[in-house]
């Protein structure tokens, strides 16, 4: 039985995986800021009315904005399942000479798929642990602790997902050095990249 509250939401599904505040902005701008938007699962966001406002008919009158913002618009369904949790972890243990997409997948592997590696760990600005984001298909807190060997190095590796404490104060950061532009708020997925440290002269 569907709860009340969501007999009148639909589901927005993006492109590409993207920041939930990104699409709050985006909506702010084409005038529909009386649309609340919460994160389900991949490119999928539960958009709801606030202030008891009816959002059936604020879709159906803005079909046109809201195809800037989701690549379909769609009413919710109980038989329609949400997609995957996308999370951000942090992975202690390896060399930093096998830091790479290829080494960090061979883990993530069993729990998910590696979506993104965060961009201060591809300039090499933060090398205390890589933080990654994962596309993770189990439904319980990530949460590995394991001795692997990789080129014959036995290492061990820890994988441990962010709380929302975690993930805020690194948006936090994030946010405060220039909010994302359209074109590059997207989040794509990153094979073969080797994080670079600052060479010697």
């Amino acid at each position: 039985m569907t709860q009340s509250w969501l007999e009148d939401s639909w589901v927005g599904i993006t492109t590409n995986l993207i920041l939930v505040e990104v699409v709050r902005e985006k909506l702010l701008r084409e005038g529909l800021g009386a649309i609340r938007v919460r994160y389900l699962g991949d490119n999928q966001m539960l958009l709801t009315g606030q202030d008891e406002i009816k959002i059936t008919r604020v879709i159906e009158e803005n079909r046109e904005s809201l195809g800037s913002v989701f690549e379909m618009v769609r009413l919710w369904g109980e038989g329609k399942p949400v997609g995957n949790r996308v999370v951000w972890v942090r992975y202690r243990g390896v060399l930093l000479s096998m830091w790479n997409a290829e080494c960090f997948q061979s883990v993530i592997s069993r729990v998910g798929n590696l979506v993104e590696i965060d961009e201060s760990n591809l300039n090499g600005e933060s090398l205390e642990y890589a933080r990654l984001r994962v596309r993770s298909v189990v439904s319980f807190k990530i949460d590995i602790h394991e001795d692997i060997k990789i080129n014959n190095i036995m290492c061990q590796v820890s994988v441990i997902e962010e709380t929302s404490m975690d993930a805020n104060d690194v948006y936090r950061r994030w946010w405060t050095k220039g909010k994302p532009t359209d074109s590059g708020s997207s989040i794509n997925t990153i094979v073969g990249d080797t994080i670079q440290g600052d060479e010697e002269d």
